[in-house]
């Protein structure tokens, strides 16, 4: 029987190309999200919600076989309070939401995957990081440290949870192409002495990420997605 997966911000940059695999793969997808997919398929239903108000469709009960949650605020903006308010509740939030969700549900999906990212360890300097490493103590830290802790609270239910801290994304749509733009004005420039560290990875393998985690019910908590090359910005 083909499975059914919801993805919550599934219009965006991820979910558009994880939808598309899941597809090819023969599941079901269901897109959840504000605006609605850019293609269309027999086997891809779209909801529009803002699933940091609102709760998932009560019908949808006992017929979702797997969520990942991509759900979130573009982190790419000023940096004011209000501004950091609306990044950390779009995600804190609605993580909350689809956790106290399906906490309720007679019939539960069999894993909750969770969007994270590289943000979590905060500036480390020089030092190479894995899965074990503590947070960072800087705002995003803190908003990945709390997203994280909100996504194992689905582990209380009987649900398998995993997070994945997602490095810069790269391929057709991704990072580079904004970043781009002001370097062909003349007017781009790099943070700081641009010998930052820039983990990455590519759109294919962020997506056969995802697919792996839904598939392989041995993963479970955090996985670091950085493509093994290390450059700097």
């Amino acid at each position: 029987m083909r499975k059914n997966i919801l993805i919550t911000g599934g219009s965006g940059f991820i979910g558009s190309n994880l939808s598309q695999v899941l597809l090819l793969k023969d599941y079901n997808v269901i897109i959840v999200d504000v605006v609605p997919p850019r293609f269309s398929h027999e086997n891809l239903t779209y909801i529009e919600i803002n699933i940091s108000h609102d709760t998932i469709p009560q019908e949808l009960e006992g017929k979702i076989d797997g969520i990942i949650h991509l759900a979130g605020k573009n982190i790419f903006g000023k940096w004011t309070s209000q501004f950091k308010k609306a990044v950390y509740d779009t995600r804190i939030q609605s993580t909350q939401k689809l956790v106290e969700s399906v906490s309720r549900w007679s019939t539960k999906p069999n894993v909750f995957i969770s969007a994270s990212a590289f943000g979590y360890y905060g500036n480390k300097g020089e030092k190479e990081v894995t899965e074990r490493d503590d947070a960072g103590g800087d705002f995003l830290s803190h908003v990945c440290n709390d997203w994280e802790k909100e996504s194992l609270q689905a582990e209380q239910c009987g649900i398998r949870s995993v997070q994945i801290r997602t490095a810069h994304v790269l391929g057709k749509g991704g990072l580079l192409a904004p970043l781009f733009v002001p370097f062909r004005l003349g007017i781009g420039a790099w943070i700081g002495k641009g010998n930052a560290w820039l983990p990455w990875v590519h759109i294919d393998d962020i997506v056969g990420i995802y697919v792996f985690a839904l598939e392989h019910e041995n993963m479970r908590g955090p996985i670091n997605t950085a493509a093994q090359e290390k450059i700097r910005q």
